[in-house]
């Protein structure tokens, strides 16, 4: 991504961070200088956020350990101050394999919290904290960094796509039709950028592929195209695809 600084190699697996990151751990300085902290609450802050940071890295490695074991590697990781995001080189083979890597990283977000609050004295205050300005200091740090994380993983659950519970969600709530006619509305908006505007936009994937974007295989992919072919909602040049009327797909998608 432009604007990414390359910090780390982790199995094969490059690991770039956005320079938008300094935009927080500046602001957190900032908040700490006007209320008069000193350099060891500052320290403590600072920590923080690096603890915070960490999370999200291992949340995305854990994308990207899983689809690694179905035989998708990732090419690189980028943290932006909002999260990571994955790269990985294929699409999952099939729905269940979308599921296990989508869920990974939340799992592991829950897993350091469990873990975290696990560690704290009985009565500990776990909210409330985080949300002093970041200027946290020793005595809560823990507690804040385990709050944090639990967030992360119930906001990365919310069924809205691209969020991880959105892609599960239309991995579980969709049929392969649906799927597949969503998947060419998104296919054909991001070839658009490679046609000038009224030249016919052709989809140029292998139809593994596109199984594999689908969560299917290539055989249901061939039959859903040949019935979209003949009711003329596309039309197919060897492995190119034209979509002729988006409507229709927009309908089938059950898109909203």
């Amino acid at each position: 991504m432009r604007g990414s600084i390359k910090f780390d190699t982790f199995r094969g697996i490059t690991l770039h961070l956005h320079w938008t990151l300094f935009i927080p751990i500046g602001w957190i300085a900032l908040v700490n200088a006007r209320m008069g902290n000193d350099i060891l609450q500052l320290s403590w802050s600072l920590l923080f956020i690096l603890a915070v940071l960490t999370s999200i890295i291992l949340h995305e490695l854990a994308h990207a350990l899983v689809a690694a074991r179905f035989g998708i590697n990732a090419k690189d990781i980028v943290i932006l101050p909002i999260g990571g995001i994955a790269s990985i080189e294929k699409f999952p083979g099939n729905p269940a394999q979308e599921l296990a890597i989508g869920v990974a990283g939340p799992l592991i977000n829950l897993l350091i919290a469990v873990v975290i609050y696990g560690l704290m004295p009985a009565g500990a205050t776990f909210f409330g904290s985080p949300f002093r300005y970041g200027a946290t200091v020793g005595s809560t740090s823990l507690a804040d960094l385990g709050t944090v994380n639990l967030l992360l993983a119930l906001f990365n659950l919310i069924p809205a796509f691209p969020l991880d519970g959105g892609r599960m969600l239309l991995i579980t709530q969709r049929s392969v039709r649906e799927r597949f006619a969503l998947q060419l509305i998104v296919l054909r908006e991001k070839y658009k950028e490679n046609f000038s505007e009224g030249m016919q936009v052709e989809i140029n994937m292998t139809r593994e592929d596109l199984a594999n974007l689908v969560g299917t295989t290539r055989e249901n992919i061939v039959r859903i195209l040949g019935d979209f072919k003949g009711r003329g909602i596309v039309e197919t040049k060897g492995r190119k695809i034209v979509v002729k009327d988006v409507l229709t797909l927009i309908r089938i998608a059950n898109y909203k």
